[in-house]
C-alpha cells in the first residue's frame, strides 16, 4: 500500500481550489477527485454578486466574466399561462448576475493550482483516525495521511457522515430536469431568466419521458418559450432528486471536529430556487482558505520551529472560526431556498394569488438580499 502525506486533503468541488490558495502561506494541498479527469458535467450554472465576489478573491472573476451572460431580469409565469405574472428586473439590471459554463469555471479554477494538486481517480473508501493524523483510505488501495481533512464531496459526503452529520433529506419528492441547448445562429431571447411555476412531480428519468413532461407542462407557454425544449436533444437533458439537509442540522451539529470539516454541498445542500448552491460554496472555499491562512501566520512570521502539536492547534483553531462564520449563513440560505421553493411549488389557489400579487417580487428581494454577502478578501502578509 501507498502512502501520501499532506497537511491539506480537499474534496472536490469548486470550493476546495479556492482553498489552494493556502499554497501561498508553503502550505501543500491535495484535492482528491473520484473521477479519472475534470469533471466538466452539470451545463451551466448562475452566479449572484456574492459568487462574482468569490471569484474576484481567488482571482479568476474578469476572466470568467469573458465568458459569461450577463442576467438582467427575471420572469415568473404559472405554467397554464402566456403572460407571466410577474416580472421584476429593474432591481436585477443594478446586480452582477451571470451565467456561467461550469466547465469554464472548473478549467479556469484549475489553472490556478500548480500541477499535480489535483489526484484523479480517488474515490475515498473510509475515514480513519491515527493520533491527530487522518488515514484516508482510497479504492486503489493507496493511503492518504492528512493533518486537515476538507470535505467537498457532496451531497452524499463521507466525510458529513464521518462528522455525524444526518443525511440529506428529500425536498417533497421534488426533482429537477436539467437541459442545454445551442443556437449557432443567434435567438430572439433576451438574457433573462423565466421561471414558469406548477406541474406535478416526475420521477421518470429517461430523457425522451423528461422532454415530454416538460413540454405537456409548459404547453401553453409562448412558441419560443416551447421551441427552446424542442431543440434540447436528449444526451443534454439530466435529472437529479432535489435534497436538503436540515438546517437545524448544520446549525447544532458538528460541521467541524478536531482537523475535520466540510464544505460546499456537503455541508448546504439546498434546494435550487435561489440559485445560491455554486455562489455559497465559493464563500466557504474562500473564507476556509482565510481562517486557516490567518491561524498560521503566526507561524510564518517566526523562525522557529514549531512542533506538530503546535501546528495541529493552529489549525484546530483556524476549522473552528470557519465553523462560527458559516454556521448562520448556511442555516439561512437552507432555510430560505426551502420556503422560496415552497411558494413557487405550492398548487394551493390562495397561494396561486398571492404569488401572482405579490410573493414573486418577494421571493425575488429575499434573493437579492441573500446576494448581498461579502465572503471578503484572501490577503496573505
Amino acid at each position: 500500500m501507498s502512502t501520501i502525506s499532506s497537511p491539506l486533503l480537499l474534496g472536490w468541488t469548486p470550493t476546495s481550489l479556492s482553498d489552494g490558495h493556502s499554497l501561498k502561506l508553503g502550505v501543500r494541498s491535495l484535492v482528491l477527485e473520484s473521477s479519472d479527469s475534470l469533471r466538466l458535467t452539470g451545463y451551466a450554472l448562475t452566479l449572484w454578486p456574492n459568487g462574482w465576489r468569490a471569484l474576484d478573491a481567488v482571482g479568476v472573476g474578469d476572466n470568467l466574466r469573458e465568458k459569461s451572460v450577463r442576467i438582467i431580469g427575471y420572469k415568473v409565469a404559472s405554467r397554464d399561462s402566456k403572460v407571466p405574472t410577474s416580472e421584476a428586473d429593474v432591481n436585477l439590471r443594478k446586480l452582477e448576475i451571470r451565467c456561467v459554463r461550469r466547465k469554464d469555471l472548473l478549467e479556469s479554477l484549475e489553472k490556478e493550482l500548480p500541477q499535480g494538486t489535483i489526484r484523479y481517480s480517488s474515490k475515498v473508501v473510509s475515514i480513519e483516525e491515527s493520533a491527530k493524523f487522518k488515514l484516508i483510505y482510497l479504492a486503489d488501495g493507496s493511503l492518504v495521511r492528512t493533518k486537515v481533512l476538507i470535505g467537498c464531496d457532496g451531497v452524499n459526503s463521507k466525510v458529513a457522515n464521518w462528522l455525524a452529520l444526518e443525511s440529506p433529506v428529500s425536498a417533497g419528492g421534488r426533482s429537477s430536469i436539467r437541459g442545454i441547448v445551442e443556437y449557432p445562429d443567434g435567438h430572439v431571447f433576451e438574457p433573462k431568466v423565466h421561471t414558469y411555476i406548477g406541474g406535478d412531480d416526475e420521477n421518470e428519468q429517461n430523457p425522451l419521458t423528461m422532454k415530454q413532461f416538460v413540454l405537456s407542462s409548459i404547453s401553453n407557454a409562448p412558441e419560443r418559450v416551447l421551441d427552446v425544449v424542442e431543440r434540447t436533444e436528449l444526451d443534454c437533458i439530466s435529472y437529479a432528486a432535489i435534497k436538503y439537509r436540515s438546517p437545524w442540522n448544520v446549525l447544532l451539529g458538528n460541521i467541524v471536529k478536531d482537523n475535520v470539516c466540510v464544505a460546499g454541498d456537503a455541508l448546504h445542500p439546498m434546494p435550487p430556487y435561489t440559485s445560491q448552491g455554486g455562489g455559497s460554496a465559493l464563500e466557504d472555499g474562500v473564507i476556509l482558505a482565510r481562517c486557516l491562512s490567518e491561524a498560521l501566520l503566526t507561524k510564518q512570521r517566526g523562525n522557529m520551529k514549531e512542533t506538530d502539536d503546535e501546528d495541529y492547534v493552529k489549525m484546530e483553531n483556524g476549522l473552528k472560526r470557519y465553523s462560527q462564520e458559516r454556521k448562520w449563513r448556511s442555516f439561512s440560505l437552507i432555510s430560505i431556498a426551502y420556503v422560496v421553493g415552497w411558494i413557487q411549488g405550492s398548487d394551493s389557489k390562495v397561494m396561486g394569488f398571492l404569488r401572482k400579487k405579490f410573493l414573486a417580487r418577494f421571493t425575488l428581494g429575499t434573493m437579492v438580499r441573500m446576494a448581498q454577502f461579502d465572503c471578503g478578501k484572501l490577503v496573505f502578509t
